[in-house]
């Protein structure tokens, strides 16, 4: 594949060991788990609890929610507590399931375990970050070129909820297959080189990296 331009989030998070990137600086994408599965490999869920006598402990999503039911434990928000725990595991579930469908059927697609995800357009890149709430996070939205290999993929596929899991293998073959209908959200996955050509935009509270000479 020649190289094509694409635009790219950097975002700085505590589990990812990527570090803010420079204009001509090359990286090869695929090698390695990527920072976004990197958060289920090398972190657990959990809840700060308090024990009545003062101690304060770290209890596992599941643990704190059976802490709950028992009335031993009385979060403040035990609504959203209830939802990200669902969250996290629908999440992990959905990638497992997917990465095991990508290597039976379509091995020549990028796992979503090691990729890098890409824009097609600067417009796309301003909706990922309306999604992913970036100014919690140190990031940068770049500019860059790719070699390698490229899937275009509707992120509406994705599994979000409870179904039967005939639906759910459904739609990952549709997802790997590239299918697109009305209203389809794109998303691009990535394995290969990626050069970054230019920084549009970077917020760091630690050092602000090279940018583009005007």
């Amino acid at each position: 594949m020649d190289d094509l331009e694409f635009f790219h989030i950097n975002r700085s998070v505590h589990w990812s060991t990527h570090q803010f990137l420079s204009v001509g600086q090359e990286v090869e994408v695929g090698t390695e788990i990527n920072p976004y599965f990197s958060f289920y490999e090398k972190t657990s869920m959990t809840f700060l609890v308090t024990l009545e006598s003062g101690q304060v402990l770290h209890s596992p999503a599941m643990k704190f929610l059976g802490s709950v039911m028992r009335g031993e434990v009385r979060p403040s928000n035990l609504p959203q507590d209830a939802y990200n725990v669902a969250r996290h595991f629908v999440v992990l579930a959905r990638e497992l399931f997917w990465e095991s469908v990508r290597l039976a059927e379509f091995p020549d697609r990028p796992s979503r375990h090691r990729c890098g995800w890409l824009c097609s357009s600067l417009e796309n890149a301003r909706d990922w970050f309306s999604r992913l709430d970036i100014t919690k996070f140190d990031y940068q939205l770049l500019k860059v070129s790719v070699n390698g290999r490229l899937h275009k993929a509707n992120e509406l596929l994705l599994l979000g909820d409870s179904e039967p899991l005939e639906t759910t293998r459904v739609k990952a073959r549709e997802y790997w297959q590239g299918l697109q209908a009305e209203g389809s959200r794109e998303e691009i996955l990535f394995e290969g080189t990626m050069k970054v050509l230019e920084i549009l935009e970077t917020k760091s509270k630690i050092t602000e990296p090279p940018c583009t000479p005007s």
